[in-house]
Formats: structure tokens, C-alpha cells, sequence
């Protein structure tokens, strides 16, 4: 939603919102992104989306009473990347390969994940497709491992816990949280496709 920050916590079970926060309009959290739930804290990516220059933060909340707890600032960032270490220090980047930047014209990624294989899984905003990418073995720019369908428009999506191929995203248009089993990726060539682990 732009112009205000909102969360919302879905039941996995039935799919249906369980509780919300939101934020004023024109607030000081524009617009907020995907959240991991981790220690009873939701650690949420936030950015001034579509404005420049980018900015970016982290916003806690308590994941029982979705209050805000505590924020940290990553200030103006060009490229837009959360790759950071415990000490918030930018650990690396890369380029995101033109087969699926086209695919995701004429906007950018929304979520990305590295899945249990350890490669990186984005989502774009409007397709329903996820696009698979590999640390390259030289270069800044990822590999495109592999594309797939899926019934899921876009923006954040969290893999389940379990360490299954199972991720949960959110269709906004009804409101639920759809659970999605994601096929066994093999790369075309497996000598340039490194994993982020």
C-alpha cells in the first residue's frame, strides 16, 4: 500500500487476517515490504518506495500485540539491497540477470527468499511466476536457474520453517495466505549455479 505503512498477520491454517497494524497515511513508514517472525519479533523491510532518493529501514514490531518496538535506519541506498550482517554492514550485491528483469518489467523484485537448496527465489509484483538465481562464479551479475509458475501475484512470501519446499504467499485481491509446494529446481548447468550457503 503506498503512501502508508501496514501489516498484517495471517492464520495459516484458514487463510484469514488475524490481526493489523497500519500506519497514517503520509506516516513516517511509506512503504513496508515483507517480515520474518523470529523470537516473538517481526523484523520488517521498509522503504520510501517510489520516492528519491531510496531510503530503507528496518521496523520491529512485537509479533503478540504488533506494536512497534524499535527501528533501524540503512539510510539512502542505491541499489535498494537488505544484505547486511548482525552488524548491519552490507555483506555483498549483485545484478539481477536481464531474463528477469524483463519479466518483472516494468518493476522491481518485491520479495526474495534463499530457499533450503540455497538459492535465491524472487517474486516480482504482478506475474505469477517465481524466478530462481544463483551466485555467479565470477561477475555481479546472478544467474537465472530456472522460472517458475505459481499461483501467486507477486510481493512478499516466507518459506515454511520445516526446511520443505513449502512457501506461503499473500493474495491481496482476497485476503488470504495461500500455501504453495514449489518443485525440486535442477539447473541447466550446474557448474555456474553456486548457492548462497
Amino acid at each position: 500500500m503506498r503512501g502508508a505503512g501496514a501489516g498484517a498477520e495471517y492464520d495459516i491454517a484458514s487463510g484469514k487476517p488475524a490481526g493489523r497494524w497500519e500506519g497514517p497515511r503520509n506516516g513516517l513508514m511509506r512503504h513496508m515490504n515483507s517480515c520474518l517472525a523470529d523470537a516473538g519479533r517481526l523484523w520488517c523491510a521498509n522503504s520510501n518506495d517510489s520516492l528519491t532518493p531510496m531510503g530503507s529501514s528496518i521496523e520491529i514490531f512485537d509479533a503478540g500485540s504488533l506494536r512497534h518496538a524499535d527501528s533501524h535506519s540503512l539510510g539512502m541506498l542505491d541499489e535498494g539491497s537488505l544484505t547486511f550482517d548482525a552488524a548491519w554492514r552490507r555483506t555483498g550485491g549483485w545484478l539481477i540477470p536481464a531474463t528477469v528483469l524483463e519479466r518483472m518489467a516494468p518493476h522491481a523484485a518485491s520479495g526474495g527468499a534463499i530457499g533450503p537448496d540455497g538459492w535465491l527465489y524472487l517474486l516480482g509484483h504482478d506475474r505469477p511466476e517465481m524466478y530462481v538465481v544463483a551466485r555467479p562464479p565470477m561477475g555481479p551479475t546472478l544467474v537465472h536457474v530456472a522460472t517458475i509458475d505459481l499461483e501467486a501475484e507477486g510481493q512478499a512470501f516466507s518459506w515454511a520453517r520445516d526446511g520443505s519446499r513449502t512457501v506461503f504467499t499473500i493474495d491481496r485481491r482476497k485476503g488470504l495466505v495461500r500455501t504453495i509446494e514449489l518443485p525440486a529446481v535442477t539447473p541447466a548447468d550446474p557448474a555456474v549455479s553456486l548457492t548462497f550457503r
